[in-house]
């Protein structure tokens, strides 16, 4: 469900309109738009944490990541795609961005 709600940015309410039914559309639009917008995060992520000590990455990612989680959840999404707001439980949507937050973390030290 988390990713045909990523779908309803572009489609709307369609996104979940059939509740457990599987729909091609919504499920491929919002796997894209995730893909993108995390690939584009941690590029930006990327750049920054060239002026990081490298022992401290992984811990600025996820200080990073929770930036995100904090600025998606009651600054963008609100405005851009309040069906996934109202549909998310924010708990769970904090941990899923500590978890991106640790291996982009540990992705980022590893390649620096």
């Amino acid at each position: 469900m988390p990713v045909k709600l990523i779908g309803g940015f572009v489609l709307g309410p369609r996104a979940i309109s059939i509740s457990g039914a599987f729909d091609l559309i919504p499920i491929l639009s919002g796997l894209i738009i995730h893909m993108l917008v995390s690939a584009g995060l941690g590029g930006v992520f990327a750049v920054l944490s060239l002026r990081l000590p490298q022992v401290t990455i992984a811990l600025y990612g996820v200080v990073y990541a929770l930036a995100i989680w904090f600025l998606a959840l009651f600054v963008l999404l609100p405005v851009v795609d309040p069906l996934l707001v109202n549909n998310t439980n924010p708990a769970l949507f904090a941990i899923s961005h500590i978890i991106y937050g640790i291996v982009l973390g540990a992705w980022v030290g590893l390649r620096v």
